[in-house]
């Protein structure tokens, strides 16, 4: 051996240096040996003249060392800032995926974490999150919702357009019972004066569920619900099924309808809903196994008024407690390949899904600041309520440490 040397290039890390005019196999053998570490990972700088005694080196004496192979010996960068600088060069160069950029960093540049710090920038890159797709997006478990204990504790409310006839439908959760009111255009003194005949009919509930329909969404509806002391609950935007109820109402009257509109072409469109509405109101209901008008109005043959109470009673608890296993049993067969809903704190850095994008040239999500966090939604700082499955997974990296 003609020449060694040692140098430190990073903490923890150790470079040796050796050279000779004529390697012999046990030159090289006493050199791995004095040199090589099995409890690391070991990188070998040789000539391609040596590769043949190496392999049968290594084969014989370190097979249960990890020995990485060379033929270039890459730049060692100690500086922090211009690691910093070489990350954000090669991510800005085409914004591809950590593990691409850091097979590029690595074929001129070394130095330690560097995988971890190209991960947590590119997690933090804010074009990439507002640009790229969600290749595994967020399948939060389905929480149990509150089940009423009484007929019209809770009534869900829509508006229904069906070829250019409107509607207010409400849907009473507990006995399913429905009803459709014909309105002349969504204004809001329109939809304020049939709220009054909607309510007067169900009386007023608990809770109140719409979607954000933009007649329900003003001060002056908003205000009148409130004052009669009804708790308004307004839906994440894109989430239907939080407002299932009423949905689930719509398709089954719009089936109903296409049916009866072939049978009675003469009928009107207000003709045909309520004819709709009455034949679901007098069916056995899936969920109940009653027909809803029956649970509605309290119908029982030959019953005494005495009998009638006792057996309403019986039946509301009977109704209550299968609503509650069904709503169970349900939760538990979807939520069996799903996540509980990610935590947010006030503060927290989001990118929300942007469901109106016209053309894949557009940005597909925008960013959002957290204000609070609500279970399976958070409210934002611009007033948004935005459900958790459409929030993009920042993954490897905390909402607020977006940097490197």
């Amino acid at each position: 051996m003609d020449m060694s040397a040692i140098e430190e290039p990073h903490r923890g890390f150790t470079r040796h240096f050796a050279s000779s005019k004529d390697w012999s196999k046990e030159q090289l053998t006493t050199l791995l040996k004095e040199k090589l570490r099995p409890n690391i990972v070991n990188g070998l700088k040789a000539p391609e003249s040596l590769l043949g005694d190496l392999q049968e080196i290594y084969i014989d004496n370190f097979s249960r060392y990890k020995i990485r192979m060379t033929q270039k010996l890459v730049t060692d960068i100690t500086s922090k800032e211009r690691q910093c600088e070489i990350i954000e060069t090669e991510h800005k160069r085409a914004h591809r995926n950590a593990r691409e950029n850091g097979e590029q960093i690595l074929e001129q540049f070394y130095f330690p974490h560097m995988r971890a710090s190209i991960r947590k920038y590119v997690a933090g890159c804010d074009v990439c999150n507002k640009c790229k797709y969600d290749r595994k997006p967020s399948q939060i478990q389905r929480q149990q919702t509150p089940d009423p204990k009484y007929p019209c504790e809770i009534l869900h409310m829509d508006i229904m357009e069906i070829q250019g006839q409107k509607f207010i439908t409400c849907i009473d959760k507990f006995t399913k019972f429905a009803k459709f009111f014909s309105i002349k255009d969504r204004s809001l003194l329109t939809v304020r004066k049939k709220l009054i005949k909607v309510l007067h009919y169900f009386t007023v509930p608990k809770i109140l569920v719409t979607d954000n329909e933009r007649s329900f969404l003003s001060p002056l509806i908003e205000a009148f619900i409130k004052s009669l002391g009804i708790k308004l609950y307004l839906t994440p935007t894109q989430r239907s099924e939080v407002n299932g109820q009423v949905e689930r109402l719509h398709s089954t009257i719009i089936e109903v309808y296409r049916c009866l509109r072939t049978e009675y072409p003469d009928l009107s469109v207000k003709e045909l809903i309520e004819i709709c509405v009455d034949r679901y109101n007098n069916t056995i209901h899936s969920t109940t196994k009653r027909r809803p008008r029956d649970l509605f109005f309290n119908r029982i043959n030959g019953a005494s008024f005495e009998k009638l109470l006792s057996e309403q009673k019986k039946v509301n608890t009977d109704l209550r407690h299968l609503l509650k296993r069904n709503m169970a049993a349900r939760n538990a067969k979807m939520n069996r390949n799903r996540q509980s809903p990610k935590k947010y704190r006030k503060g927290d850095r989001i990118y929300v899904a942007i469901k109106t994008i016209q053309g894949k040239n557009k940005a597909l999500y925008r960013k959002e600041i957290v204000e609070k966090d609500n279970r399976v939604t958070v409210l934002t700082k611009s007033g948004r309520k935005i459900h958790k499955e459409h929030i993009k997974n920042l993954k490897g990296l905390s909402p607020k440490k977006n940097t490197v």
